[in-house]
């Protein structure tokens, strides 16, 4: 983002350099597959009248999704619990309700009616709503300063004040915030021509494994949260670097980061959308 944002200033419209392969995006580390073969295939479920805001609705909107997909007869009880783990997407109150009725049947007596066949993950589109929330209250600031609030007014963005989950916020707020990144960046650019003479240089660092770039996202993210007194995610992203690093085998690892966070309903390129954003758009 940082260099699309130089390169596509108008004082570079004809810069001759332009095209160098020092400046071409970086090889993916792990590029997921494109095409209609690999477009995600939804299955939409009727909507059941169950209450999802207690421990007892919850355990009922379980036993109504395990009874469609057929994981209450003797079959499926008798499968092993590697060949029936089903991940369970949603926001953060979707997945600590699922911890709660998980804790509550620890003590039963096999996996199926302890529910450890459902593995709960937050979805990134609820995630980034709350990152921008916790920077929004941590960097607002004021219009007389160089707060987020002192750019909105000169962009005269609207409705930018105060956090909302309704409206356009989301979109707004992301493209205030690109809009003061270039601004900003630009103006850095004006007074430090040494700039453009270390972005020719190759970046030696691009063969990192994808631990690494995980690991710099997640810590960033769990700073972001706890320093913005979101503790809730804090504690998920917790969960998401206890699995990633120390509890899930190599496949399962493998599987959530490639299957289970975004999804492509067109197989096109640069279509993919975090699942829980695909679930709002068939809301």
């Amino acid at each position: 983002m940082v260099l699309s944002i130089l390169l596509e200033a108008p004082e570079f419209t004809d810069w001759e350099h332009k095209g160098d392969a020092a400046l071409a995006c970086p090889t993916p580390v792990q590029q997921l597959p494109v095409g209609l073969e690999h477009a995600t295939v939804q299955h939409v479920l009727d909507t059941v009248h169950m209450e999802e805001g207690t421990q007892e609705g919850n355990h009922q909107v379980i036993d109504e999704w395990k009874r469609l997909l057929g994981l209450t007869d003797v079959k499926a009880r008798q499968e092993p619990m590697a060949n029936r783990l089903i991940v369970w997407l949603g926001d953060q109150l979707t997945t600590i309700w699922l911890r709660f009725v998980k804790r509550d049947q620890a003590f039963n007596l096999n996996f199926i009616q302890q529910f450890e066949q459902f593995l709960a993950i937050f979805g990134w589109f609820h995630a980034q709503i709350a990152q921008e929330f916790s920077m929004h209250k941590q960097h607002l600031g004021s219009s007389e300063n160089f707060g987020l609030k002192h750019a909105f007014v000169n962009l005269n963005r609207k409705g930018l004040n105060t956090t909302s989950v309704q409206g356009n916020f989301h979109y707004t707020f992301r493209e205030a915030l690109r809009h003061t990144a270039e601004a900003r960046f630009r103006d850095v650019w004006t007074v430090t021509a040494e700039a453009l003479v270390k972005l020719r240089q190759p970046d030696k660092s691009r063969s990192a494994q994808d631990d690494i770039l995980i690991s710099y996202l997640l810590l960033r993210l769990l700073f972001c949260f706890h320093g913005g007194g979101n503790h809730k995610y804090a504690h998920e992203i917790l969960e998401l670097m206890q699995g990633l690093w120390h509890k899930w085998p190599n496949d399962l690892k493998s599987f959530v980061m490639r299957v289970c966070w975004l999804a492509n309903t067109t197989g096109k390129k640069n279509s993919f959308l975090a699942f829980d954003m695909v679930q709002e758009h068939n809301i």
